[in-house]
């Protein structure tokens, strides 16, 4: 059994139900988890998914036994954030122009708290260890790491204004959240004050 990189837990399982969580020590004791009525715990396939609620939304984590010897380690998490943007919460705004066709961002540009513009995709613009695509209505952010590590952000168009807001992030697989963000009813998004909201451009 390789050495675990972080903590490992163990999970019980009833009727396809989660009953139980518990932590494993690493002198190999194991210590039950006490029930917390703020965290939630699912069975997707073979992994568990934990769901908890935050002042901004939900924290997810997914847990899985990749060696089946019934220990369990967090393969990916993400944060989903459910509030509006606002002033004292501000959150990465990108104004998005799509491909002709609509099936592909053809330029992003990011506006600074200074008001400056950063351009992060365009025909001349682009970051191999970076790919952005459409997923779902989405705009999902994937950058690679030098360690192979995938970190993730998700935007979304509340209104259709072309103004795409975060909505999620997190590392690993971004199944964890893709449903989850779907499922929840977001309030209308609005582009942040001094974001965007007087900048207008020819999509050519």
């Amino acid at each position: 059994h390789a050495q675990p990189k972080g903590e490992v837990f163990t999970f019980t399982v009833t009727d396809g139900q989660v009953t139980g969580a518990g932590i494993q020590l690493p002198s190999g004791e194991a210590l039950q988890l006490p029930a917390n009525p703020d965290v939630t715990f699912s069975l997707d396939g073979a992994d568990i998914l934990s769901q908890s609620s935050t002042d901004h939304g939900l924290q997810i984590a997914r847990f899985s036994d990749t060696d089946a010897d019934g220990l369990f380690e967090i393969v990916a998490n993400a944060r989903v954030i459910t509030e509006a943007p606002s002033t004292d919460h501000p959150r990465p705004t990108l104004d998005v122009t799509l491909s002709a066709d609509g099936t592909a961002p053809a330029e992003i540009v990011r506006t600074l708290r200074d008001g400056s513009e950063k351009v992060l995709l365009s025909s001349t613009v682009t970051n191999e260890q970076v790919s952005w695509s459409l997923q779902d209505g989405l705009l999902v952010q994937a950058v690679t790491t030098d360690s192979g590590q995938t970190h993730w952000g998700a935007y979304r168009d509340g209104n259709g204004d072309g103004l795409y807001t975060l909505v999620a992030d997190g590392r690993g697989d971004m199944i964890t959240v893709t449903g989850i963000l779907w499922s929840i009813c977001f309030k209308r998004i609005s582009p942040q004050p001094g974001i965007g909201a007087a900048r207008q451009r020819s999509t050519g």
